[in-house]
């Protein structure tokens, strides 16, 4: 059976919002009443997790954003105060970055620095990987 790319990006989504509800549940910041109140919501909301546990006032983005990077084993930056590199901008196509959510932002040899709009989306960073077969 083959997935349409609606249902692939739902799947997807599913799988994102739990590693969310993961990460967060982990880190202990937030009781876990509070946590499985907002993931239900999120499941049946348009709403993501994220988007739910930022406008409770459980947590700032910020805080949030941390979190998530540390437990990729990333960081996180102020697109408003980085400097792209040309020539990474150079080598990702428009439409690629537009479909994936994603700013080359720096290229050293075949390893390319890529912000994207949620870490812990691993298909996606994988798919962009493979993509641009980068490392």
């Amino acid at each position: 059976m083959r997935l349409t790319e609606a249902e692939r990006k739902g799947l997807m989504g599913k799988l994102t919002e739990k590693s969310c509800y993961k990460v967060v549940s982990n880190s202990g910041i937030i009781p876990k009443e509070n946590l499985d109140r907002l993931y239900r919501e999120s499941e049946v909301s348009q709403a993501s997790f994220s988007d739910l546990l930022i406008h409770s006032g459980l947590v700032k983005e910020g805080d949030l954003l941390e979190l998530y990077a540390k437990s990729a084993d990333s960081s996180v930056i102020d697109l408003k105060n980085y400097q792209t590199d040309s020539a990474a901008l150079a080598k990702v196509p428009a439409k690629f970055a537009w479909y994936y959510k994603c700013l080359p932002i720096k290229i050293q040899g075949k390893k390319i620095t890529i912000a994207v709009s949620n870490i812990l989306d691993v298909h996606t960073v994988d798919e962009i990987r493979f993509g641009l077969g980068f490392d």
